[in-house]
């Protein structure tokens, strides 16, 4: 009788194991784990931060769960990214000097827990399987979001504050849907148009559902009315062309072209970082923008009081807290994130965060562009879009540090760092 405890807890541990290493069960929690991401703004709004954290929680857990359950996989070896572990770390370490450690923690929570999610999803998932799961997912985002605007604004005639929607697409838009945000929205369309022309170039779906889905993002991101959706859906588009030629060239002359490309993208930043300030000047001059380059410029002084380590992660601003508070007495309305990625990583967590979220992004672009440009399978190339769209909205929108951005980044380097599994053909029970 006491030999009973002992056999039953290694065949309970194996089942479990095997439980989660179960293709149906992966693909569950990838479709709920992007949902939520996507979802976060009705989340919070019908849930409360309470019931947000606790659904992060449940899926931080299961995706630990899920990487020491597929333990050595030699069918797909995998780096962990490192560069993300690095983040987190540092953004955990602000803790010790934060003047709010109540948001800090809040903040680290959602930050940490979405950064584990994506490592999982990169990690036991293959790219034509982080395809399907993630077009799905933005199907149902923008048919949503659709019909939220269509009775906010045409059946009800009401705005939901409560959501972010201003009930406008009788007037043909702005909208904000899901996202909460019209740009917010805007760009979302646009990763979701990139996504599924790839899914339409897999063949992972049929014609009429690829035309259907490219269709609904359109429209959606037509009634966003979206000047940084625009920018990123031209940056997208640029992209798209370049890898096509890299693709079609031989191995010499894709090296050539690589280094090109490199070098005109250094150029580039080189001209507009020296240029800075005429730039700034020149959207100053224009009333739709002045309240942008005053945030940024209120963003600068702040975050120049505290260099180094800034002022301690948060993630989305409150503007009731120090320091935050003190930039929306500078601006007009609430402002909820610097509207520039790198500025708000520079004011929460100091030049040290900026380096290392820069090397981050920076070397998970650059490794999934490489494989864009050099794996055969056409699936190679949708992290490369996703991160050059977020990249460009980065310069606008601070989205990649929160929810959706933030754990397509980490999946994008999650992807960049595996040597293996880009995508086998899909299996109806593994999508």
């Amino acid at each position: 009788m006491t030999d009973r405890p002992a056999e039953a807890t290694p065949g309970l541990l194996v089942r479990v194991r095997d439980a989660l290493r179960a293709p149906d069960v992966a693909a569950a929690f990838a479709r709920t784990a992007v949902g939520a991401a996507v979802f976060a703004v009705p989340i919070r709004a019908t849930m409360g931060e309470t019931g947000w954290l606790a659904i992060l929680i449940g899926l931080a857990l299961l995706g630990a769960a899920a990487l020491v359950a597929r333990g050595r996989d030699t069918r797909s070896p995998t780096i962990l990214p490192i560069t993300v572990w690095i983040v987190l770390g540092w953004a955990a370490v602000s803790l010790a000097w934060t003047l709010t450690p109540g948001a800090t923690v809040v903040g680290l929570i959602e930050f940490g827990a979405l950064g584990l999610v994506g490592i999982a999803l990169a990690t036991v998932r293959d790219q034509v399987q982080l395809l399907r799961t993630v077009a799905d997912v933005l199907r149902l985002a923008l048919g949503v979001s659709l019909a939220l605007e269509v009775l906010s604004g045409v059946i009800l005639d009401t705005p939901f504050e409560f959501l972010g929607i201003e009930g406008r697409i009788a007037e043909f838009g702005p909208i904000q849907g899901v996202a909460g945000a019209s740009d917010r929205l805007g760009v979302l369309a646009v990763i979701a148009i990139a996504t599924f022309g790839v899914e339409w170039f897999t063949r992972a779906v049929t014609r009429e559902v690829s035309i259907t889905s490219v269709v609904l993002a359109a429209i959606v991101l037509a009634f966003t009315r979206s000047g940084v959706a625009l920018i990123v859906i031209v940056v997208c588009g640029v992209a798209a062309l370049l890898l096509v030629g890299l693709r079609r060239v031989g191995a010499p002359t894709r090296r050539i072209m690589q280094w090109t490309i490199a070098g005109a993208l250094g150029a580039a930043a080189a001209i507009a970082w020296i240029a800075r300030r005429p730039l700034i000047n020149a959207l100053d001059s224009s009333s739709t923008n002045r309240d942008l380059v005053d945030l940024w410029q209120s963003t600068w002084s702040i975050a120049g009081l505290r260099p180094v380590a800034g002022w301690g992660w948060v993630g989305a601003w409150d503007a009731s807290l120090p320091p935050y508070r003190y930039i929306a007495a500078m601006v007009p309305g609430s402002p909820g994130s610097a509207a520039n990625a790198p500025l708000d990583v520079l004011l929460q967590l100091g030049l040290v965060g900026l380096v290392a979220v820069g090397a981050m992004a920076g070397l998970a672009l650059v490794r999934t562009w490489r494989l864009a440009s050099d794996a055969k399978p056409v699936v190679a190339v949708w992290p490369a879009l996703v991160l050059a769209a977020l990249g460009a909205a980065s310069l606008a929108e601070s989205l990649v540090l929160v929810d959706w951005g933030w754990l397509l980044l980490v999946i994008g380097a999650g992807i960049g760092s595996r040597r293996g599994g880009l995508g086998r053909a899909a299996n109806p029970r593994e999508r």
